[in-house]
């Protein structure tokens, strides 16, 4: 039995989805019996007797068994999700936003009305990673999950460094592909990388984080100065987001920059690609990477949970997610790298210790320890002066290059 599907959006996701879906011919899992969209007047590749503008007319519709969302507003997401699995039907949602803040609550009215929630493509476009922490990982005592969650950030931050462009420039550039959207700051400020690592670490841990309560700093201060300090030590600046759990079953998650070199799994992650590290206790590593942006691949994972839907009654396991609301705690201690616009702030940021520093035509470039508990108040402070913070890896192929950068032990 095909699904009848009711679209909402179509926006690059919906039509990467669209596209792909009927493309298929007669091997489609489904068919769009309607699209809903928001705007009556934005020019689409569809005629516009393609569209409808009201969602009762999908919601209310018996015969549409499966609800697809791709639109980009997390509050009117939320009220046609909600809608939809009080009516008992299936939902396919790529809206990390409202998913990161509102999960718990959509997973009890989908136990009480029996209606089904997916949404593999709310995190790392191709990658299947809740279909892998769920199946394969489902008894693997995974201690942490960090990666490139962010194709956007990620772009930028290839072309900066591959060709020279500058953050404004390279950021024009994800616009123009369509990997950053026409407002990027839930990418360039780190906001939508924590949405995925929330939703990520619920299915790794069985914890729930508000995403408010994940420390972040994203790469919108970045400049020259800082890809030239990543260069001279043979290493690459990459969003980061990552999620570990202590011995004593503590959770942190953080979304930092952080300078990787060639022993790094994230060190080639060019372009719009996203990559997965999971470490768990049985296997070790594995890396899953895939890309992270863009339509189609995106499209392809709203269509891998269609499809899972029509053959097996859901792409999932039939255990439910069972989520712990937890508050994160901060238990390691970093070493980080530091662009300060002057000496005064620097010594007023609460580092253990300054192991190392220089002053530049940007300011002063430190390398430095300090406890992940103490990460907020310096990411504030460099927020709102210019600055900009990233952490360094400390492997020994990382301790290394160090030795070689001439930096000033000075004082501040």
């Amino acid at each position: 039995m095909k699904a009848k599907i009711g679209l909402f959006g179509f926006g690059a996701v919906g039509q990467g989805f669209y596209e792909i879906l009927n493309s298929m011919n007669g091997t489609a899992p489904g068919h769009v019996a309607r699209i809903c969209v928001r705007d009556r007047y934005k020019t689409r590749p569809l005629s516009p007797e393609n569209f409808i503008f009201e969602p009762a007319e999908i919601l209310n519709d018996p015969e549409i068994t499966h609800i697809i969302e791709v639109i980009d507003r997390p509050e009117d997401a939320f009220i046609i999700v909600k809608k939809a699995l009080e009516l008992g039907k299936t939902v396919i949602s790529a809206n990390k936003a409202m998913l990161a803040r509102r999960l718990p609550d959509l997973l009890k009215i989908q136990q009480q009305h029996g209606g089904k929630l997916l949404y593999e493509a709310s995190a790392c476009g191709s990658i299947p990673i809740f279909q892998n922490l769920e199946h394969y990982y489902a008894h693997g005592e995974i201690s942490a999950v960090e990666g490139v969650f962010n194709g956007s950030t990620n772009y930028i931050l290839t072309r900066m460094d591959m060709d020279g462009l500058d953050f404004d420039e390279a950021l024009g550039l994800a616009q123009q592909l369509g990997f950053a959207e026409s407002d990027p700051s839930l990418d360039i400020d780190g906001h939508d990388p924590a949405s995925k690592l929330v939703l990520i670490a619920a299915h790794a841990f069985g914890q729930w984080v508000e995403p408010a309560q994940v420390v972040t700093f994203g790469i919108r201060n970045i400049r020259r100065a800082d890809l030239e300090f990543a260069k001279a030590n043979g290493q690459k600046i990459r969003l980061l987001a990552s999620a570990r759990k202590s011995a004593t079953g503590a959770l942190q998650l953080l979304v930092l920059p952080t300078l990787v070199g060639p022993d790094s799994s994230f060190y080639a992650l060019e372009n719009e690609y996203n990559g997965i590290l999971i470490q768990s206790k049985f296997i070790e590593n594995q890396l899953l990477t895939g890309k992270g942006a863009g339509s189609l691949p995106t499209g392809f994972a709203v269509l891998s949970d269609l499809a899972g839907s029509v053959k097996n009654g859901s792409s999932r396991n039939n255990r439910p997610l069972q989520l712990q609301r937890k508050t994160p705690h901060f238990f390691e201690t970093l070493r980080v790298y530091c662009r300060c616009p002057d000496a005064g702030l620097l010594r007023q940021l609460p580092f253990e210790k300054i192991l190392r520093k220089e002053a530049g035509e940007s300011g002063f470039q430190a390398e430095a320890e300090i406890a992940a508990v103490n990460l907020a108040p310096v990411i504030v402070a460099l927020r709102q002066n210019g600055g900009f913070l990233a952490g360094m890896a400390s492997s020994p192929a990382h301790a290394q290059i160090q030795s070689n950068v001439s930096l000033v032990s000075a004082p501040v």
